[in-house]
């Protein structure tokens, strides 16, 4: 199964589970306010009705046993209105909405009903009780009546109400037992759905979370860990992902590639190892060929010269012209092989250690000063740092800078060459610029080739090497060299040095 499907397969249970609970506990919850909402409703305020009616109907019976006895107080008289004028006619508004909140068939309805009549009877008992008691004409024959009613009527009509409404409090507080057990029942299936769902949310996610390390992470930090390895050069490393899914067909793509890199690294390297070797074979031709040149090239110097010599009556101007042409070109030829000779040595093993360029530029500032002061040039500088390079090659790439400046400067202008230089995070960025008569853009790749010349050698000399070399330099000390110039505005050479060379 692809992991896209087992993903999508395992949310979709865990979301159906807490879709499961939030139905059931929606349906509990529900159940539960209902239970709730009853009770308090119409159970707890049926029984306080009842309660407060059980209360008043033993008070009334005493109230009017102590009247009947003689107790004509004030306030016992008023306590007695009262309650049959306000409180007894409450209570049977409130017998009324309990009758009407149940239904026909229920037992209760018609016993509160029974309540109702009595209550009435009573009410009306009472007030004829109340108006013979205040009547003072006649007083004995009408308290002879009112023992009458009471004896015959209101006795039994307390003892009825009583009984009733003992009754129908007992069946409201049995009522009041079955939904707090029902209510108590609902809140604990709540309390065991959210248990039971909760603990399977739990173990599905650590489910969901096993598969998914097993699924996942476990395939990517074997493909990391064979990552890392074929970064460090072991080409051979395969990794085995078990199953059918789209990590184990990566993984089955990252041993191809490894296979091929090694491949393509093998080759490589039989490449550059023949390189290498052609490029030991062509220094060596380069060494010897240099070498081997420069001695029939001084024969060839000290013979024109001889001839020069010993047949110069003998010899015409026209003859004489065309033997100074070849003792010149011998000595060009001569330069050549040297310049040559010197740029194949460039990078001979020589160590790498502090070189301070303050140094280095005053020493190269000593060897020319005679072409300075016959210029009158003015070379300044900034503060230079001691950076990390083979010393000899560093002092052939300022001087080769340098000396382009005063060759390359414009007629009845005096050269002036400023060097600069920037700390970058990880290089010295080095500058140097001339006010010189400048170049093309279209020549700023063209002056780093050998040999590459853009002017004629009789207005300035030299053999075209010079910027090479500096290139080279600069590239075996792993940075890089560029050009920014306009014509007759002047050049700035810039490149970099890096702070740590690494040896190669």
């Amino acid at each position: 199964m692809k992991i896209k499907q087992k993903l999508i397969l395992a949310f979709s249970v865990l979301i159906l589970v807490l879709l499961t609970q939030i139905i059931l506990n929606y349906v509990i919850t529900y159940r539960a306010n209902q239970t709730y909402s009853t009770l308090q409703s119409k159970i707890t305020p049926a029984i306080n009705i009842l309660t407060k009616y059980e209360s008043i109907n033993k008070e009334l019976n005493l109230i009017t046993n102590n009247r009947l006895n003689g107790n004509d107080q004030i306030n016992t008289i008023n306590r007695f209105k009262g309650i049959i004028e306000v409180e007894l006619t409450h209570i049977k508004t409130e017998l009324y909405i309990l009758k009407e909140d149940l239904p026909e068939t229920a037992v209760d309805k018609a016993l509160i009903e029974k309540v109702i009549i009595n209550t009435d009877a009573l009410i009306e008992a009472s007030n004829k009780i109340n108006n013979l008691l205040n009547n003072q004409f006649n007083n004995q024959i009408n308290l002879n009546k009112v023992k009458e009613i009471w004896e015959n009527h209101i006795d039994n009509l307390y003892a009825s109400l009583d009984r009733d409404i003992r009754q129908l409090n007992m069946n409201y507080n049995r009522s009041f037992e079955t939904y707090s057990i029902e209510l108590s029942r609902n809140l604990n299936s709540v309390s065991k759905i959210i248990f039971v769902t909760g603990l399977a949310g739990i173990i599905l996610g650590l489910l969901i979370t096993i598969q998914v390390v097993y699924s996942i992470a476990n395939p990517i930090f074997k493909l990391k860990k064979a990552a890392l390895k074929i970064s460090q050069g072991k080409l051979n490393e395969q990794i085995q992902i078990k199953g059918h899914s789209e990590l184990a067909e990566l993984g089955s793509l990252f041993n191809k590639m490894s296979v091929a890199l090694k491949k393509s690294f093998n080759e490589q390297e039989q490449q550059i190892n023949q390189i290498k070797l052609m490029n030991k074979e062509l220094e060596q031709f380069v060494y010897v060929a240099s070498h081997d040149l420069q001695e029939p090239l001084r024969t060839m110097s000290s013979y024109i010269g001889l001839v020069g010599e010993l047949y110069k009556t003998q010899l015409d101007d026209e003859a004489l012209k065309y033997m100074k042409h070849v003792e010149d070109a011998s000595l060009r030829m001569k330069t050549l092989i040297k310049d040559l000779l010197d740029y194949s040595r460039l990078g001979k093993e020589r160590p790498i250690k502090k070189v301070d360029c303050n140094t280095l530029v005053n020493n190269i500032l000593l060897d020319i000063e005679l072409i300075i002061n016959e210029t009158n040039a003015t070379v300044t500088s900034d503060k230079l740092p001691v950076i990390n390079g083979v010393e000899f090659e560093l002092k052939q790439l300022f001087q080769n800078l340098i000396s382009n400046g005063l060759k390359f400067r414009k007629q009845d202008t005096p050269p002036h060459i400023e060097i600069r230089v920037k700390d970058q995070p990880d290089h010295w960025l080095f500058s140097i610029t001339d006010n010189g008569i400048g170049m093309d853009s279209k020549h700023f790749e063209r002056v780093f080739v050998i040999f590459q010349r853009l002017h004629n050698k009789d207005d300035y000399k030299g053999t075209g090497i010079g910027l090479s070399v500096c290139q080279k330099i600069v590239e075996m000390h792993q940075g890089k060299i560029w050009i920014e110039s306009e014509l007759n505005k002047g050049s700035t050479f810039y490149f970099t040095i890096f702070k740590k060379i690494k040896k190669t």
